[in-house]
């Protein structure tokens, strides 16, 4: 029989991939018991495996057209959006275009547990690189692999592992560069970096850099002059590898820029609160979440670091103690978690590469027992008491936090057996001992925070049930004619998978999987223009950062965008606009078409100022832009007709009618009891849109409450969110869209319910109206000069449209520099028009108008590439022909 000798290398990696799948599947044993998938109820729901979806599809798509259509927009995310992110989304959907749909569910998970696998192998890799072989490799893969960051994070966000795999490439590469003067690795780590995300390659820089000149200053063997020549080296390779992955990076910075992620919300102080240090402490070798991203949850074994890290073990490996220490000190600070968030809001979520060097430091340690004093071992035993002593001390005799330090003893007893036995083979028992003890503890913190006995995260997943049915199952019986007039927007936000899967934020991108235009969006990068025009009209449906839950079933927004068709649970009532009819209905839903929508191209021949749309209070916005296009381009508005909007909403009368569970003092409402309630009793005239208008609400607890409005239909859910949440910051202003009615009411019933209990406070709390009288021939003067004989594709819109005067188009398209326009073949300046929409001059008459996408950053970006490989094929034959030569 063939012996194996664990300090080969083929043999440590054939027994890691072993070790890692056994663990894996303890690990996630769990998922599949309970019939649940990866797939995480929101973020993974709702944007994650949509985004898998549509990558899937559309690069099918282009190979399916010989790279002659390549969809760089996409019509049924929102009202529109670029698609550069979902090429860069996550490099490892590459591997699902060529997969059924059917697999696409298992592939998710599949991809989920190879990025895992990956991470450990390439730290593993690394490892070698630095003469580390043998079984302390192994367990250094398996803490890196099941580090809590990738516990968490893995089925969380599954893109947010991806640089778990290329992080210690890149590392890796870095090590080539200044033992053996070999960059191609490095090359080719750093530009998939670039293509993969450039949130994550923002890090990953930072964190090579550091480490490049941590390891330069440690090669004290060498000339500093060489160091830094090779420093520069480095850091040219990485310049090319990013150059080369410039026709996917600038895209990205470009639409970075247009989005809201590049706004910093809230001043950062010197330090995090108190419980952060706590729990930084307390989640090292537990299952707790620190916050801010800082999640550790490590196996025990790491502990054994924190001792030693001064002593002479790591003499020959000084730059993995340095890079720990400073990693160390990084995590303590929140202006560092800004910064290494690109100078935005507190996140540590590069904490992969601090997980990184720990398994390094691990694997340093026990590849060095033989040289382990007892002292060590003192210190090691040392460091554990007096965790166990923090512990007890602020959690008691919890078993989960009791049970890591019990195998933390262990460890170091197996430890302690290994450096004083005197027989190789009974050595390879403990080490084997070792491995599976740190299996076991890796599992059981994972189940902690798994399972329904502990924090119960597995509840939060989607059941493996026909995932892919549920995007499209409240459309199914509509599809031919929502596909049939793909133009025109279809709300879903009452009855969205949103609903059925989703804790707070309603909405998800049924859109993607479904190929209905969606009136909602979810996605990370939201247009910044499409958050200001929301928050000018005080939608409250909308988060700071990520999506649009639907347009409040306002009568005129939802017509200027073209929203044409709304599906509703059949046993819900909701708040229909103005012109709204039902078409058709099936089991479960209905299909409501709007009569009054305007096409996607309207045109304006008058004009609103900038400053007289400022003024106008959010109500009298919506019904300003039927009357006239806001135009911010001063030269093109003054060749138009201006016109003062005129006020067609008004203040209505009511009382109060409460119970002794609030208590009403002026602007302050004292909530005693869970879901209290008051009511505003009020008569509304007919032929009007009604709205409650709530000035500076707020409450005085700092944490996220809810509030309930209701006219004797659907309740809308109206967050008070804690002053901290930079998703949702606490916007005061709350203005609520409660229907439309074509006939007097008389005593009608608004309710404010409460469902926590606490302090409110306001400045006012109003009924207002929108008399909508005059609306029908506002939309009838619209819609007489539209865009006709649309053709569209995923790049493009083309129609004719006849004029009578010169004016603006309008174009329910958000404002993206990647537009451009030609008006009977001319290329034509676009605008940005009310606040956030496209817009284009047009003078009277008979026109063709074709607009194209392309985005921005895309043809620099190419031309970026094209030059970095000339170089590096340059770079690489002039290196070969001079190592022939010599």
């Amino acid at each position: 029989m063939k012996k194996y000798n664990i300090n080969k290398k083929n043999t440590v990696i054939l027994l890691y991939t072993i070790l890692f799948f056994i663990t894996a599947f303890m690990v996630y044993y769990g998922f599949w018991k309970a019939n649940k998938t990866f797939i995480w109820n929101i973020d993974g729901f709702k944007q994650h495996f949509p985004a898998m979806y549509e990558f899937r599809e559309n690069i099918r798509t282009v190979l399916g057209s010989g790279f002659k259509d390549i969809p760089f927009w996409n019509w049924d995310l929102g009202l529109g959006f670029n698609l550069s992110f979902i090429y860069t989304y996550d490099i490892f959907y590459w591997l699902t275009i060529f997969l059924p749909i059917e697999w696409l569910v298992n592939a998710y998970a599949i991809l989920i547990i190879l990025k895992l696998y990956l991470s450990g192998l390439f730290l593993i890799l690394y490892l070698f690189e630095i003469n580390i072989i043998g079984y302390s490799s192994i367990i250094g893969g398996l803490v890196y692999s099941f580090c809590g960051y990738a516990l968490f994070a893995g089925i969380r966000h599954p893109f947010f592992i991806s640089p778990m795999v290329i992080f210690p490439l890149v590392i890796l590469g870095i090590e080539k560069c200044f033992a053996k003067n070999k960059s191609g690795l490095l090359v080719l780590s750093v530009f998939i970096a670039t293509v993969s995300h450039y949130y994550f390659l923002y890090m990953i820089g930072i964190g090579s850099a550091i480490y490049t000149v941590v390891r330069c200053y440690t090669l004290k063997n060498e000339c500093l002059k060489d160091n830094i020549k090779k420093v520069f080296y480095i850091g040219i390779k990485c310049i090319v590898g990013i150059g080369i992955g410039a026709f996917a990076l600038l895209p990205n910075i470009c639409m970075f820029f247009q989005s809201n992620r590049n706004i910093t919300h809230k001043s950062i102080g010197l330090f995090y609160p108190k419980s952060y240090y706590k729990s930084f402490i307390m989640s090292f070798i537990s299952p707790e979440i620190t916050g801010k991203w800082t999640i550790l949850m490590f196996s025990a074994i790491v502990i054994i670091v924190i001792p030693l890290i001064f002593t002479p073990i790591y003499k020959k490996y000084k730059y993995i103690k340095i890079m720990f220490i400073i990693m160390t000190v990084m995590l303590l600070f929140p202006r560092i978690g800004s910064a290494m968030n690109g100078f935005s809001d507190v996140s540590n979520r590069w904490i992969f590469m601090y997980c990184f060097f720990i398994a390094c430091a691990v694997s340093v340690a026990l590849c060095q027992i033989q040289l382990f004093k007892k002292q060590y071992f003192v210190l090691i035993a040392i460091t554990f008491i007096a965790y166990l002593i923090v512990v007890i001390i602020f959690k008691g005799l919890d078993i989960e936090y009791i049970t890591p330090i019990l195998f933390g003893i262990l460890m170091i007893s197996i430890m302690y057996a290994e450096r004083i036995m005197n027989s190789c083979k009974k050595k390879n028992v403990c080490k084997i001992i070792l491995i599976f003890t740190v299996m076991l503890n890796i599992t059981y913190i994972a189940n902690c925070y798994y399972m329904p006995k502990g924090s119960n995260y597995i509840k939060q997943f989607v059941d493996n049930s026909k995932v892919i049915d549920k995007y499209s199952k409240n459309i199914s019986d509509f599809e031919s004619i929502l596909k049939k007039d793909k133009m025109f927007r279809t709300d879903q936000t009452y009855f969205g998978m949103g609903n059925q899967y989703g804790g707070s934020r309603t909405v998800s991108n049924d859109g993607l999987v479904s190929n209905i235009n969606s009136s909602a969006q979810y996605i990370s990068m939201m247009n910044k223009n499409i958050y200001e025009f929301c928050d000018q009209n005080s939608l409250f449906n909308i988060k700071m950062l990520d999506s649009v839950i639907g347009y409040d079933n306002r009568t005129i927004l939802e017509n200027l965008l073209s929203v044409k068709y709304k599906i509703i649970n059949k046993n819900e009532s909701v708040y229909l606009g103005k012109g709204y009819e039902k078409l058709e209905e099936n089991k479960d839903s209905i299909l409501y078409e709007n009569k009054n929508v305007l096409p996607m191209g309207v045109f304006y021949s008058d004009y609103i100022s900038t400053e007289d749309y400022q003024k106008l209070d959010p109500i009298d916005k919506s019904m300003s832009l039927v009357q006239g296009i806001v135009v911010e381009d001063e030269n093109i508005a003054n060749k138009l007709n201006q016109i003062e909007p005129k006020i067609y909403s008004n203040q209505n009368k009511f009382y109060i009618d409460t119970n002794s569970d609030i208590e009403l003092n002026e602007n302050t409402i004292i909530v005693k009891e869970e879901n209290a309630e008051i009511r505003l009793i009020t008569d509304i005239p007919s032929n009007c849109e009604i709205y409650l208008d709530i000035k500076n609400v707020d409450k005085k607890e700092n944490s996220s409450k809810r509030i309930y409005v209701s006219r004797k239909q659907k309740e809308k859910s109206i967050l008070l969110s804690q002053k901290d949440d930079i998703y949702d910051p606490n916007k005061k202003n709350k203005l609520i869209c409660l229907g439309y009615t074509d006939k007097e009411l008389k005593g009608e019933q608004i309710k404010i319910r409460f469902a926590d209990k606490g302090t409110y406070t306001f400045d006012d709390i109003n009924v207002k109206i929108i008399n909508m009288e005059k609306y029908d021939g506002f939309i009838e003067k619209l819609k007489s000069q539209a865009l006709r004989n649309i053709e569209y594709g995923s790049n493009y819109i083309k129609g004719n449209i006849n004029t009578t005067n010169n004016g603006v188009m309008f174009f329910s398209i958000p404002y993206d520099k990647g537009w451009s326009v030609e008006v009977d073949g001319n290329k034509v300046e676009t605008l940005k028009v009310n606040s956030a929409f496209l817009g284009v001059p047009l003078k009277s008459g008979e026109h063709t108008m074709t607009l194209k996408f392309c985005p921005p950053g895309l043809k620099i970006g190419i031309c970026i590439t094209l030059i970095s490989i000339v170089i590096i094929g340059l770079w690489s034959y002039a290196k070969r022909k001079n190592d022939l030569k010599g």
